[in-house]
């Protein structure tokens, strides 16, 4: 049997060891937290967890800039206060909380794959239902719009031309954001301009394509 001091020693060690492992396991847990760190958009094949996508590009995205407009009115540094209110409001319209996609059976089976379930302890955005269908619209036609071959072909111009190219086509897309804007805000019976709609989809596009774009540029 050990003797005393030496279950002391024993026991000192297992401590010091389990504060590393849980020091070791919140860096990864924050380092995954980024949008261009998730397996599926790290592999160097063409295979895309397009669900995946949605959440983690999308959500980050909606995440990211309900953080900047909130700052904005807390800090009364923005002079059209009511305009920046009903941003807010459109960011949350389409925001999901992790306990309202755990009891969407549906959303849950379909929209919440399980590398995101994993990393999300309550605190990651999730796209809200009636935003999903366009979100993955909006990652196909980026996936399609900005690759190797675009940046060996434009070069310093790429990106400009890219984009360009996804706003055009995700125009002829409008109706499906304007829809389920609507619907998330008349559930809430909520009302906003339509000016505040289009700069919300307008911010997210935008947000939505330089994260993925890093992607392509990681590889």
């Amino acid at each position: 049997s050990m003797k005393p001091h030496e279950q002391i020693s024993c026991a000192a060690l297992i401590s010091v060891l389990s504060n590393i492992h849980k020091k070791w396991v919140l860096e990864a847990l924050v380092k995954t937290n980024l949008p261009q760190q998730t397996q599926a958009n790290m592999s160097k094949t063409c295979i895309v967890d397009e669900v995946s996508e949605v959440n983690n590009f999308l959500g980050w995205a909606i995440a990211n800039l309900l953080q900047k407009w909130r700052h904005k009115n807390d800090q009364g540094k923005n002079t059209k206060k009511k305009s920046s209110t009903e941003i807010v409001t459109c960011l949350e319209s389409m925001r999901l909380l992790h306990s309202d996609a755990i009891s969407n059976t549906e959303y849950n089976e379909l929209c919440y794959s399980n590398d995101i379930k994993l990393r999300n302890q309550g605190g990651l955005a999730l796209v809200s239902p009636p935003f999903f269908k366009w979100a993955k619209i909006l990652l196909s036609v980026i996936r399609t719009s900005f690759t190797a071959t675009t940046i060996k072909k434009h070069g310093s111009k790429s990106m400009v031309i890219a984009y360009a190219d996804v706003t055009s086509t995700m125009e002829k897309n409008r109706c499906e954001f304007n829809i389920a804007m609507n619907a998330c805000l008349q559930l809430q019976e909520l009302r906003v301009s339509d000016e505040a709609v289009n700069t919300v989809k307008c911010k997210v596009m935008s947000k939505v394509f330089h994260a993925r774009s890093n992607v392509v540029f990681k590889r």
